[in-house]
């Protein structure tokens, strides 16, 4: 199997609102450099052109709300990495590829890694 992939980066604020004790202070709203990275299945060459690929997710993520530099939804909750990802790979599939994985970290050190298991004959 061929994979495309494209990296981007985009500064945003969230909180974790139910973090308790030692990690409270994730409660508060603070900022973070995400990371993504999005690998999508391809058969032949430049069938995906991953240049636009990256483009067009980092527009998805970054006008979500219409307020960058936040990471906000529709309802101003804000989103984690994990919700991240499952709002990435709503809108690859849409933009009709093929999910491979998906990467999201805070600031390149932590975050959540998905991937699709059926890829690997899992």
């Amino acid at each position: 199997m061929m994979v495309a992939y494209a990296s981007f980066e985009v500064v945003g604020i969230h909180n974790w609102k139910e973090a308790k004790g030692l990690h409270d202070y994730l409660s508060y709203p603070h900022r973070h450099k995400f990371y993504f990275e999005v690998g999508v299945k391809i058969n032949k060459d430049h069938e995906v052109e991953f240049i636009e690929l990256g483009e067009r997710c980092k527009d998805f993520i970054e006008n979500r709300s219409g307020l960058a530099p936040s990471i906000v939804n529709y309802d101003g909750e804000t989103l984690s990495c994990e919700m991240l990802v499952e709002s990435l790979k709503g809108y690859v599939k849409e933009m009709g590829y093929e999910v491979v994985y998906i990467k999201v970290s805070e600031d390149n050190e932590n975050g959540v890694f998905y991937v699709n298991d059926s890829q690997f004959g899992m």
